[in-house]
């Protein structure tokens, strides 16, 4: 088995310690989800315009870690140039690209993630970038936070939507719904400059569906 990320490790031990060989200690990930095929090939060149979201992860995020681990698993195989799905830079200026199956291009190698591997990433990944999740089994999230909304606040439907995001820990016990009130925004999208925000987020635990907390509106 081809241990890839051995120069990953060191990259993220340096950028950690703050060396002098890199800008700071963030890592640049740009995800577009896995699973579904495009009419028009994602590639190196244009995955960044595909993407609905690009982000900045701290090298101490334990979602970053865990990534790193489940990519160390990675054996030998193929990479598709033209089905990429991910593309994480490191600031000493390599990067890492990922296809729709798992295919990992990291420098000259050419591995790929076990399919139990790969739905992992595909979670901590979304997590990262703040993806929302799409998938029938998260209805009850919307429809959980619909009903907080009706016995809490005095807004109609269309005053407000409703997002389902992954949660900041790893193995995907919490789900996210974010409740954005249209009077927060610009332009369609969340105006932080605003001083009294009417949005806020509700973390749920996936497992029992209890309503956790609720907290203020993040992006």
């Amino acid at each position: 088995m081809i241990r890839l990320l051995s120069a990953v490790g060191l990259v993220l031990t340096l950028l950690a310690a703050g060396g002098e060989a890199v800008a700071n200690d963030e890592v640049e990930v740009i995800y577009v989800g896995i699973g579904y095929e495009t009419l028009i090939p994602i590639t190196r060149d244009t995955i960044e315009q595909s993407a609905q979201v690009a982000t900045e992860v701290a090298v101490s995020d334990p979602r970053l870690r865990a990534f790193k681990a489940l990519i160390e698993t990675a054996e030998p195989g193929s990479f598709d140039d033209n089905r990429i799905r991910a593309r994480i830079r490191f600031f000493e200026g390599s990067t890492l690209f990922m296809d729709n199956d798992g295919g990992i291009a990291w420098h000259r190698h050419r591995v790929v993630l076990r399919p139990a591997a790969l739905q992992q990433v595909d979670k901590l990944l979304t997590a990262m970038v703040g993806l929302a999740l799409m998938e029938p089994a998260y209805d009850w999230v919307t429809e959980a936070a619909r009903t907080h909304v009706r016995q809490n606040e005095r807004w109609h439907n269309g005053a407000y939507n409703v997002t389902v995001h992954s949660g900041p820990d790893p193995d995907g016990s919490i789900v996210v719904a974010k409740v954005l009130h249209r009077l927060d925004t610009t332009n369609g999208a969340p105006d932080y400059r605003l001083v009294e925000p009417r949005s806020y987020e509700l973390h749920f635990d996936a497992g029992t569906r209890a309503l956790l907390r609720k907290v203020r509106y993040q992006q």
